[in-house]
């Protein structure tokens, strides 16, 4: 699925990043976790969420009642930016035209989980984490017919720089598991 994104050089973010990164996870999973794009600890592992922020989401999984390695964690953009600025919208959407909706095809998820705006905007465009986490709707699929449940949370990273979105990040996580029990998906449960 990925053979190609090393060599990639399509948005000027590539610049900084020693390697894109690729999702991690199992194929099989009916479950996505979706963030923004690698941090320092990603560009130099080549592997998504492995920094403080993964120990968050990981954190968000066991709140949840998943395995991480049950599910599809990967970013919308794939390259490191520096000093951690978003990813610029051309570099977004060039990674999620060339790299997203590819992998989102392979996998074909029932759910995805949403860590952030830019994670979130891949599918709602005006659609603010503020205003939505905690939720989960139905929306069209970006990578073929049909629709995809959205959960909508904090990115972990958010939830490490402030109290009052780590409560809420932890609130969203454990609705996100009891809507997943709820709805029969059970497979890979901590």
């Amino acid at each position: 699925m990925f053979e190609d994104l090393a060599k990639c050089m399509l948005c000027p973010e590539r610049q900084f990043a020693r390697v894109p990164v690729p999702g991690i996870g199992d194929i099989k999973t009916k479950i996505v976790l979706l963030g923004r794009n690698p941090g320092v600890n990603e560009d130099k592992q080549g592997v998504p969420f492995i920094g403080r922020a993964g120990g968050r989401l990981n954190e968000g999984c066991v709140l949840a009642g998943l395995l991480r390695r049950s599910c599809w964690v990967t970013n919308v953009s794939k390259c490191m930016t520096p000093t951690q600025r978003t990813p610029s919208k051309e570099c977004r959407t060039t990674c999620v035209k060339q790299w997203l909706i590819p992998e989102l095809r392979e996998i074909d998820p029932e759910v995805i989980l949403t860590l952030g705006n830019e994670a979130l905007q891949v599918f709602e465009i005006f659609g603010r984490v503020g205003e939505l986490h905690g939720t989960i709707f139905m929306t069209d699929k970006i990578w073929g017919p049909g629709r995809v449940q959205l959960f909508v949370s904090y990115h972990p990273s958010a939830a490490l720089r402030s109290k009052s979105i780590y409560d809420l990040y932890r609130k969203d996580m454990i609705e996100f598991g009891k809507w997943l029990t709820s709805n029969g998906y059970t497979g890979g449960e901590a």
